[in-house]
């Protein structure tokens, strides 16, 4: 059953929600995105320094106190390919630091519609190389993201395998984009259940991403893949959310193929819920829950 606290954020969601309109320009919409996650603040002893990939920068994050590890995460975060920043996200990607015992690298991808793809999977296969670059093993490389990044992240492991490199250990994708074509009944369905995503919204930022590119190419809608030969996944959606279809249907077709995939479905969570987890107990769950699938993956990678 949500928690109380689950229905006493959901105003304030939609009016997030409502400040994220193709009638604003994308200027405006940046800056209002980057006010409302102001609170976004990393987990208290948090090391952020900054990077240089070849296109763009990066965030890499360390816990308190950290020492050392043998493995390290790539998360990719959302923003539906036109907003967001490894700042907007530092709250999430901070607890996974924490939770994974990790350095975690954010790449600062390039946005839509000044960058159509296939920029920013340009940039996340960049943050790929330069982890690869710095020491560590593909074995020892997790990938994660939210929302856009984590269709980004999936069509990251699509690129990976057509090129024939190795995988990571295992990849973990929040409330994933993956079909720009917003062919799943949930879209329709779940409009008036979803507080966070307006529809029109999403629309404006995938035909923005996609550009001159047809929406059903495989590394922009990997729902429409032939997802063979990726690594372990954990997929999280919550049961409000618009984008559920995307989930349900890319495991299905994940699993029938024969990856290993865990589909979880949270009853009464919105959109990329995880991002809230400074107020929210489910969110604190949820990233708990996560890291140790994480962990547990490398462990078997490593048996």
């Amino acid at each position: 059953m949500p928690s109380i606290r689950s229905y006493l954020i959901k105003p304030s969601l939609r009016l997030i929600g409502k400040g994220l309109s193709p009638k604003r320009s994308v200027e405006k919409q940046r800056a209002f995105f980057e006010q409302v996650t102001r609170t976004s603040m990393p987990v208290r002893g948090t090391q952020v320094e900054q990077r240089a990939l070849p296109q763009c920068s990066a965030e890499w994050l360390m816990p308190q106190g950290f020492t050392g590890s043998d493995h390290v995460l790539l998360y990719l975060h959302g923003g539906g390919y036109v907003v967001g920043t490894p700042k907007s996200y530092r709250g999430i990607t901070s607890n996974y630091a924490r939770h994974l015992n990790c350095p975690v690298l954010v790449p600062h991808y390039r946005l839509a519609p000044e960058q159509p793809y296939p920029a920013a999977l340009d940039d996340a296969y960049d943050a790929w190389q330069y982890l690869l670059q710095s020491g560590y093993k593909p074995e020892q490389i997790l990938l994660a993201g939210d929302s856009a990044g984590g269709g980004l992240s999936t069509a990251l492991l699509l690129k990976l395998r057509d090129a024939g490199e190795p995988m990571p250990a295992a990849a973990f994708i929040i409330s994933p984009l993956l079909d720009l074509t917003f062919t799943g009944d949930s879209f329709v369905a779940r409009e008036k259940r979803e507080p966070l995503l307006r529809t029109d919204w999403l629309q404006w930022g995938a035909a923005a991403y996609a550009g001159n590119t047809d929406p059903k190419t495989a590394y922009l809608s990997p729902v429409f893949s032939e997802p063979t030969g990726l690594p372990p996944l954990l997929i999280h959606v919550g049961t409000e959310e618009v984008l559920y279809d995307d989930s349900v249907r890319f495991a299905a077709l994940a699993k029938k193929v024969g990856v290993e995939v865990q589909l979880e479905e949270w009853p009464g969570m919105w959109h990329d819920w995880h991002t809230f987890a400074a107020v929210l107990p489910e969110a604190r769950q949820a990233v708990k829950a996560s890291s140790r699938w994480l962990l547990e993956q490398l462990a078997n990678y490593s048996q």
